[in-house]
Formats: structure tokens, C-alpha cells, sequence
């Protein structure tokens, strides 16, 4: 079981920490992920961050107010791609 000493990394994760409201937050996608998480930043430690679950409804209007303000994307027939975000590979990428 996770302790509060306990340290992660995650390599790989795309990730950006912003303000929303009064609220410090983390949005992080994984490279297989279709959808990204959200987490609030409740703290700063030496070389972590102290991240804590939102809840799903306020992650819900978070992530459906700032996607298409921080990230763009381009619908196609219904379908929707975003950019490619791979280090040396360029164009677009389905989402599922």
C-alpha cells in the first residue's frame, strides 16, 4: 500500500499544471491513454508533488472547459484527432 513517503515517476506522461479557479491542478495523458487525468496539486514537496483525486465531477467540467482552450484539436466525420505530441514525429493522431 502507497505511503505519504512513497515517490512516482512516470515516464512518458504528458503533463501540464495550471490554475483553474482557486485550484492548483496537474492534467496528465499517458501515450495509450484516451483520455487524460486530473489531479489537484494540494502541495510542493523537495522533489515531489502531493497530488490528490479531484472527483470525477469537478474533473469532468474541468476537462470539458479547458480542452479546447489549451488543447487543439481538428474533428473530421466525427472523428477527432489531436497533435502529435512524440518527440521528432509530427501530424496528427486519432483518438479513439
Amino acid at each position: 500500500m502507497a505511503g505519504e513517503s512513497d515517490k512516482y515517476v512516470f515516464p512518458g506522461v504528458e503533463a501540464y499544471a495550471f490554475f483553474y479557479e482557486h485550484a492548483h491542478l496537474l492534467w496528465m495523458k499517458w501515450p495509450r491513454a484516451s483520455s487524460p487525468s486530473l489531479f489537484v496539486i494540494r502541495g510542493i514537496e523537495e522533489d515531489a508533488l502531493v497530488l490528490d483525486h479531484p472527483g470525477e465531477t469537478f474533473a469532468n467540467r474541468v476537462l470539458g472547459d479547458i480542452e479546447d482552450v489549451f488543447f487543439i484539436n481538428v474533428r473530421v466525420d466525427g472523428e477527432v484527432y489531436w497533435p502529435q505530441s512524440q518527440p521528432r514525429q509530427k501530424g496528427w493522431v486519432k483518438m479513439k
